[in-house]
């Protein structure tokens, strides 16, 4: 308002728990807010993490969904990172083991669908590898999902291991 910032509102979740990280990530489209919260945990499964969708309907926020993956699995962090384009959203999960492997990492694309949210897809890198971090950022414009790995494609610098990262276009 005129020249300052002022709080609209504080979010939290409807099922807050001790080290859920709620609010590691976060992106905003419209009336649209997504929540990462890489720390939450399903069930026995640790740091398994979540996604939240809020929408503000006349000033006032009010969680939609809570996005999980099919297949939660032990420390994935799910919702380290978060995007947000129109109906859809990417949320990155840096340790999640799709390949096989601990840490090669993956992005989850959601499509909403009324007051549904439903996956549309799982995107990993063709030469992912463990301790990629892909996922570690997301982002998503138009019909380009971008991805990044921060710990991707080691190189020897010096006689040291040097993990440059990487950022994958879809």
């Amino acid at each position: 308002t005129g020249d300052g910032w002022i709080q609209q509102a504080k979010i939290t979740a409807d099922d807050p728990h001790t080290e859920d990280n709620f609010g590691c990530s976060v992106a905003v489209e419209g009336n649209t807010v997504v929540i990462g919260a890489d720390g939450k945990d399903q069930g026995f499964l640790v740091d398994a993490g979540a996604a939240y969708i809020f929408i503000r309907n006349q000033g006032t926020w009010k969680q939609q969904a809570k996005l999980t993956t099919a297949r939660p699995k032990m420390w994935d962090y799910f919702g380290t990172s978060v995007a947000i384009y129109g109906h859809r959203a990417v949320i990155g999960a840096t340790q999640a083991n799709l390949m096989g492997e601990l840490g090669t990492g993956a992005a989850y694309v959601f499509v909403r669908n009324g007051k549904s949210w439903n996956l549309e897809a799982i995107l990993s890198p063709d030469d992912g590898r463990p301790g990629d971090f892909f996922g570690h950022s997301v982002g998503i414009f138009d019909d380009t999902i971008v991805v990044g790995a921060l710990l991707s494609d080691p190189y020897i610098e010096n006689n040291r291991l040097i993990n440059a990262g990487s950022v994958y276009v879809f």
